[in-house]
């Protein structure tokens, strides 16, 4: 039999070392923690250096207040901090810094330089560190603020080492965040140097949009809708997309809260929501997201990379940010123009736009109903409808009338061509059918009015047994959307109606997808509410190479009218793209 360890007190050393895996586990976790001191210094000027990747090299200079002499030993010490003295300051903590475990952490795996002058001192000082253990500390001639120097990362810890990546992940890692907070602090003028060679270099002169152009492209920068909100203890600053910019991955949504580089659930939900729609499945938005928070309404003490944060009251934050998106799209919105086989110099480029939103007006004026259904058992209210505030509808300022164009063709079998004034238009039928189905079965379930038509002859559908014991939840359901399924045997069901404008085929298929989608549904009601509804947009819509003779085709338009949101199908496809004369004169080098 095994005999029992004895419970001792690690050494120094070796506490230091865990300690510091939770605080640094690759050059960047070094780079983030003196960026924060710096700018928490007051700096207007920071330089970050590093070489390969930051693993033998990083080096981050500021301007700022420096660290007196007699304080520098204690900077190492663990949780020695000058940014909070007592419990209560937790609760509203301003500062990017605040545990006082970074020098000490860095310290313990690497070999650290400081040199630091406060502006009351004559002479600075330098104070070395290696493994954790202070080597030297002496007086130097320095300029006001702090340089702090972190040589051969790991190089005590080779396990740890082993487990980096390549130079270029570690380098891209680096610059990802100081590029995020050089948008953060635009008044900071910061510079970048990897490998010796300058990646960027900001003016510090407020302005995010040059900032963004300087650090990731001008072409984005260009195209971002600047939208503004607040209401009680909340402002936001948004630089956002138009629909017909996506990218195919988040990496382009950077959030700062209270100056702080974030990542948030809550902010990609509310993004989602406003977006939903508006833009394909599997395309995202560029965002640029500046939030700023009463400090007692936001918890950051939750993991020492405090990348992590928590809301006092999450659902109204991400209303609020929703919102303010959907009003800024409206305002700075526009009906996408461009296709990707033709070239981008033929169409012009939106302009960037500037809105001021209310948001607090917004929330008490404009209401819309957002559908929801919860594991109710037998009635319909499990399904339906509760009240939240947002804007009802989200269009565009100016909207086309498309029963007004003139019909002029069809090509391919897919696109109507029509035409009106010095404008061409290519309208979709497949798109443009889905948008009037979509909003049909919407406004069918909003207003717990189904539409349906009984069959003459009913057709039977069989469940699995788990989806027959799901029976109260699916029925109602399925009742709001103008189905009528009458129990007619072991896992057979008989359907003796189905919503007025589609038919049998189409309304089996429905019915197979629904059922499908209901054994895999995990959370987001309102999510697989709308999913369903475009599913059933989706199986009815007029296909490619449907023919369409010209009254079905003037219908067509008259019902896109009616829509609430004619400018995309309920996926965020366009419905339409227009061509100016001038840019079809264009083509031909006319003008």
């Amino acid at each position: 039999m095994q005999q029992r360890d004895e419970i001792r007190v690690l050494p120094k050393e070796v506490a230091d070392k865990i300690a510091a895996g939770e605080v640094v586990d690759r050059p960047l976790s070094v780079v983030k923690e003196l960026l924060e001191n710096a700018i928490d210094a007051g700096s207007d000027q920071i330089v970050v250096e590093i070489k390969n990747g930051g693993k033998t090299y990083i080096r981050v200079s500021d301007n700022g207040c420096g660290i007196p002499a007699e304080q520098l030993p204690l900077a190492f010490l663990r949780h020695a901090t000058s940014k909070i003295r007592v419990e209560k300051d937790l609760e509203s903590i301003e500062t990017l810094g605040f545990r006082g475990e970074a020098l000490a952490s860095i310290a313990a795996v690497s070999r650290v330089t400081i040199i630091t002058r406060t502006r009351t001192e004559v002479v600075g000082n330098r104070l070395r560190m290696d493994g954790g253990n202070l080597v030297q500390q002496e007086g130097i001639g320095c300029p006001e603020g702090t340089t702090v120097l972190v040589e051969d990362l790991f190089f005590n810890t080779p396990a740890r080492l082993k487990f980096l990546k390549s130079e270029g992940s570690e380098s891209t890692a680096v610059i990802d965040f100081v590029s995020r907070m050089a948008l953060a602090y635009p008044l900071i003028r910061i510079r970048m140097i990897s490998n010796e060679t300058m990646l960027f270099a900001t003016n510090g002169k407020g302005n995010i949009e040059t900032n963004i152009a300087t650090i990731y492209s001008k072409d984005i920068g260009d195209r971002l809708i600047r939208t503004e909100a607040a209401d009680s203890g909340l402002s936001v600053l948004l630089l956002h997309s138009p629909i017909d910019t996506t990218r195919k991955s988040r990496r382009h949504q950077v959030y700062f809260i209270n100056g702080r580089h974030v990542e948030s659930q809550i902010i990609d939900r509310a993004l989602t929501k406003a977006y939903r729609e508006r833009i394909p499945e599997g395309r995202f938005p560029v965002v640029f997201l500046f939030l700023h928070v009463d400090p007692a309404k936001l918890d950051v003490n939750i993991h020492p990379n405090k990348k992590e944060v928590r809301f006092d009251r999450p659902e109204e934050m991400g209303e609020f940010i929703t919102v303010a998106v959907q009003k800024g799209l409206l305002a700075g919105g526009s009906p996408v123009t461009r296709g990707e086989s033709l070239a981008p110099r033929l169409f012009t480029r939106q302009e960037e736009q500037n809105t001021k939103v209310d948001i607090k007006q917004l929330l008490s004026t404009e209401r819309t109903r957002q559908i929801n259904y919860e594991e109710a058992a037998g009635d319909s209210s499990g399904f339906l409808i509760s009240e939240e505030q947002r804007p009802e509808v989200i269009s565009t300022p100016q909207r086309e009338r498309f029963s007004d164009l003139n019909v002029v063709s069809t090509v391919f079998g897919t696109y109507v061509v029509a035409q009106r004034d010095d404008s061409l238009y290519f309208i979709d039928q497949h798109a443009a059918h889905e948008r009037i189905l979509y909003e049909r079965f919407l406004s069918m379930v909003r207003e717990r009015q189904p539409s349906s038509q009984g069959l003459m002859a009913p057709f039977l559908f069989e469940l699995t047994s788990a989806m027959t014991a799901l029976e109260p939840v699916w029925q109602s359901e399925l009742q709001l959307l103008g189905f009528t399924l009458e129990e007619f045997g072991p896992r057979t069901y008989r359907v003796s109606a189905i919503p007025s404008f589609t038919d049998i085929p189409v309304a089996s298929a429905f019915l197979e997808d629904f059922f499908d989608q209901k054994a895999d549904e995990v959370a987001s009601e309102d999510s697989h509410t709308i999913e369903k509804l475009i599913l059933h947009a989706c199986r009815q819509a007029v296909k490619a190479n449907d023919h369409l003779d010209l009254l079905e085709i003037r219908r067509l338009l008259e019902d896109l009218d009616q829509t609430e949101n004619p400018l995309s199908c309920p996926h965020g496809r366009p419905t339409y793209i227009q061509l100016k004369k001038h840019e079809i004169e264009r083509l031909f080098r006319r003008v």
